[in-house]
């Protein structure tokens, strides 16, 4: 059960009226009167609607009805009693807000409905209803075919009253090529033809080209007319099957019937021999040369090698006595033994160490490196500042060498941060610190300032608050997409973010009350959003 009413004290007699599903009839008449013969009729969910007579009161009450009547759709008829309590005076027709239609409107007409008079059955009152507009078809229909050259036209219509509504042009369809070509002029052997791509919506050729000459059908075998010899080319022939042209060529004269190679003279290693062969048909000789005999070569040492120096050796034919290769033997190079410490070395002077070879007793020698000094630990010189390096050294016990090196600068001692420039909302500001040993300054940016932002400004037409900052053009809106909404006691509902009342943004709140849970609620509509706010 849902039920609405009025929070705000009452005013006037303080008498009240409480219409509940089937007692309205009786409770109407027995407060208001069976003059007015008007009734409230309640519609799918149980309700109670209590009120005074009080003007002031009414008119809230009504507000209230009102805002009800858009969220949960009621039926609500005002009393004469009551319109004569608000000054808003009597009707001399009643009707029941039903609505009779008399003519029905079309698309382009508007219609005419009317309700009845509950006491004397005539009009009460006439309104007009709207055209209905064209009902434009999603659908476009083909007026006009297109074809290659010219455009066509295609329509939406109402569905309705089938009236063109919107026309469009189709474009041309230009040529459509078949992918398939079409022999126009058939080629022969040795011409050409033709064929062409036809548009397959209005039959003209769009494109052509050529074919080229079909070629000679000749078979594959060729019939010989002269057959050749070993001194003299031959004939042979075919003919085209399709025009009957005649194509020779010549046969390659045949190998001669050479006899197998016979030597007339055996070869050396130092002298090429001979053989030949003769053709059998027409007595013709071939001579060749024979390969060179390989020489026996036989290898002979003639100066040993040493340690530093090289030797030599030859390869020389057996047969023939020629010197075929001179090789140089490689040095053997020294035998060393390993080394050994001559004079052994210092952080300040190099010692030496030698070896010898076992063969020849020749000796090399070669230098140790220094040691490394034994230094003592570091000594300062010159202390750092945070702008002159220091010094440090460091002696060899052993030959009193000495070894020095810088030391890193020190670290300033700033003094505290100085503000030179503040921040505002667009631009940092800047603060420094000096050194107070060489006056070296620092310096650093301040994050920019928050924005000095002014004092929500609400929008009822679009349902949003905006504030701007005094220093810049940033904005900032509160576009009541959420539910930020609190209810005080006085029930005033009011943005949580920006301030601003439901009131205020254009937007409207009813007081509601669920009594089978036990709880109270604003119901809030902003725009296209809707919240409850309990309490």
């Amino acid at each position: 059960m849902s039920e609405f009413h009025d929070m705000k004290e009452s005013t006037g007699t303080g008498k009240e009226f409480f219409f509940h599903d089937d007692e309205f009839n009786e409770r109407a008449v027995a407060e208001l009167g069976e003059a007015s013969g008007e009734a409230l009729e309640p519609e799918e969910e149980n309700f109670k609607f209590i009120g005074t007579l009080a003007k002031a009161t009414l008119i809230s009450i009504l507000g209230t009805i009102i805002i009800f009547q858009a969220a949960l759709p009621r039926k609500i008829i005002i009393p004469d009693p009551v319109r004569a309590a608000i000054g808003l005076g009597t009707h001399p027709h009643t009707h029941t807000g039903e609505w009779i239609v008399d003519r029905e409107p079309s698309c382009g007409e508007t219609g005419l409905e009317y309700t009845i008079c509950t006491e004397c059955g005539e009009r009460a009152e006439e309104r007009e209803i709207a055209a209905n507009g064209h009902t434009v078809s999603e659908e476009w229909v083909v007026e006009r075919e297109t074809s290659c050259e010219a455009p066509g036209l295609e329509v939406r219509r109402c569905t309705v009253c089938n009236e063109v509504c919107e026309s469009r042009e189709i474009p041309a369809l230009e040529h459509k090529p078949k992918e398939e070509w079409e022999i126009e002029k058939e080629p022969t052997c040795t011409e050409p033809g033709e064929e062409a791509r036809k548009c397959e919506v209005c039959g003209q050729a769009v494109e052509t080209r050529e074919i080229e000459p079909l070629g000679h059908k000749y078979p594959n075998r060729w019939t010989v007319k002269e057959a050749p010899t070993c001194t003299k080319k031959g004939t042979e022939s075919r003919t085209c099957s399709a025009c009957g042209e005649e194509e020779t060529r010549d046969i390659d004269m045949v190998d001669h019937r050479f006899s197998s190679w016979t030597m007339r003279e055996e070869s050396t290693c130092t002298k090429k021999g001979t053989e030949f062969r003769k053709c059998s048909v027409c007595g013709r000789e071939e001579t060749r040369e024979l390969a060179l005999k390989d020489h026996t070569p036989v290898t002979k040492t003639i100066k040993e090698p040493t340690c530093t120096s090289t030797g030599t050796q030859t390869k020389s034919c057996s047969v023939c006595g020629q010197v075929l290769e001179t090789t140089t033997i490689a040095a053997k190079g020294h035998s060393f033994s390993s080394w050994t410490v001559k004079t052994a070395s210092t952080c300040a002077k190099k010692g030496v160490e030698h070896r010898t070879c076992t063969i020849c007793g020749f000796e090399e020698t070669r230098e140790l490196a220094l040691v490394a000094h034994t230094y003592s630990g570091w000594t300062v010189r010159q202390v750092s500042t945070c702008a002159v390096k220091g010094t440090e050294f460091r002696t060899c016990t052993v030959c009193g060498a000495e070894e020095t090196r810088e030391i890193a600068l020190a670290a300033h001692t700033y003094s505290s941060w100085t503000v030179e420039e503040e921040s505002t909302c667009t631009v940092n500001g800047r603060e420094s610190r000096t050194c107070t040993v060489c006056g070296a300054k620092d310096t650093r940016s301040l994050p920019l300032a928050d924005h000095l932002m002014g004092d929500w400004v609400a929008n009822p037409n679009l349902h949003t608050a905006e504030r701007q900052c005094d220093n810049c053009d940033h904005k900032e809106i509160c576009d009541h997409s959420t539910n930020t909404f609190t209810v005080d006691g006085s029930l005033t509902v009011t943005c949580t973010k920006c301030g601003c009342t439901v009131e205020e943004l254009g937007g409207r709140a009813a007081y509601m009350q669920d009594l089978e849970n036990d709880t109270q609620y604003m119901s809030i509509t902003i725009g296209n959003h809707y919240y409850d706010v309990y309490f």
